[in-house]
């Protein structure tokens, strides 16, 4: 069954409060139950994630029930498909405002790997380090750096219990530089700044950010 004009509207609507390009979309038609007849798909093209517009066959009953049926990608948290059922027109609409919001946060989310694969973090990953325990300037630098991306996170990390775990995985790295060696010690300050980069959510602009008040200038720090 297509979807009429206002209700597309509507969608539209929706799709630029988010923060998208409504020119970033495009409609077409898709199968999402075998024996079904088609329903209409929106799809973002820059990432091929999409909602399909469903509903549910209520022939066979005489109560009204659920009478939508909704697949999208990314669900909830980012994750593979989902798929939802729901009562009328607005249930589907909140289903839809709930796959534009993990939608915005895919796209806005970096890969940390691809930020740790450049610049400063490649540096690192590269180096050859000696197995010596960093000495105490050393360790103080590395206090230094943590307290610099504690204070950045915690100006742009809104989410506190998010922030809560963060601050532990810092405490944690500036107390492994003072039991590590110093090859060790690299390794683990990658590990831990995807871990937190994961965490805080952070677009790309400010995970680099992130990545730049740690990584900047460590491998000559630690003598690779």
């Amino acid at each position: 069954m297509p979807l009429l004009v206002e209700q597309k509207n509507q969608i539209l609507r929706l799709v630029e409060s988010a923060g998208f390009d409504p020119r970033d979309f495009v409609w077409d038609a898709v199968r999402i139950q075998d024996g079904m007849p088609t329903v209409e798909r929106l799809t973002h093209s820059p990432t091929d994630h999409f909602f399909a517009f469903g509903f549910v066959d209520q022939r066979p009953y005489v109560v009204a029930m659920e009478d939508r049926l909704s697949l999208f990608s990314p669900g909830p948290d980012r994750g593979g498909r989902v798929m939802v059922k729901g009562y009328g027109w607005e249930s589907q609409l909140e289903h839809c405002q709930m796959w534009l919001r993990s939608l915005r946060s895919e796209v806005e989310t970096v890969s940390l790997w691809d930020t740790l694969g450049s610049g400063a973090a490649r540096e690192l990953g590269l180096a050859t380090f000696s197995d010596r325990k960093l000495s105490k300037e050393q360790q103080k630098e590395i206090a230094v750096r943590v307290q610099r991306v504690r204070v950045y996170l915690r100006s742009n990390v809104e989410d506190r219990e998010a922030l809560r775990r963060i601050e532990a995985k810092l405490t944690d790295l500036e107390d492994a530089s003072k039991r590590l060696g110093t090859k060790d010690f690299a390794n683990v300050a990658l590990g831990a700044l995807i871990s937190i980069g994961m965490e805080a959510a952070l677009d790309a602009h400010k995970a680099q950010e992130m990545v730049n008040l740690f990584l900047g200038g460590l491998r000559a720090l630690l003598g690779g």
